[in-house]
């Protein structure tokens, strides 16, 4: 389950300027050309996150759940062909913090989920996986690299 949180899933995801309930669309070019578009939609309690390559093809769509204080309370995540890749909760602490996500099949089967850990500055100091049936997950170790020759 090497699953990264999406930086706009842990953000608070209200529209930067305009009146309240207004729809917020931002475009970002990525480093490979490729293109990230966030529509923020307070009204529908609702943002999608789409990312198309550089000829508008679409490479991958999340659709995210918001709560009355625009937060993100769950994703769906969909790939290329809009088929339903996984889903996601979220759990949060009094701080606002995403401290849980859920992560479940297209068929709402759990597949595991993942506990965030933070300090008192709010950076998270560790990160927990687990399976599906509440076994903590065995983290990775870095393997070093073998010399490469001259």
């Amino acid at each position: 389950m090497a699953l990264a949180l999406p930086a706009f899933a842990q953000s608070q995801a209200r529209p930067q300027s305009g009146p309240p309930g207004a729809v917020k669309a931002t475009t970002s070019i990525l480093a490979d050309g490729s293109r990230e578009t966030k529509i923020v939609n307070p009204d529908k309690r609702e943002a999608t996150e789409t990312v198309t390559d550089s000829s508008g093809k679409v490479m991958k769509k999340t659709w995210y759940s918001l709560d009355e204080r625009d937060f993100t309370t769950g994703a769906v995540h969909y790939d290329a062909k809009g088929n339903i890749r996984y889903k996601e909760s979220y759990k949060r602490d009094g701080a606002d913090r995403i401290t849980a996500t859920y992560l479940y099949s297209k068929n709402d089967q759990l597949l595991g989920h993942r506990i965030f850990n933070y300090d008192g500055n709010g950076k998270i100091t560790s990160i927990e996986d687990y399976d599906s049936k509440g076994n903590l997950m065995p983290t990775a170790k870095p393997t070093q690299g073998k010399k490469g020759r001259r």
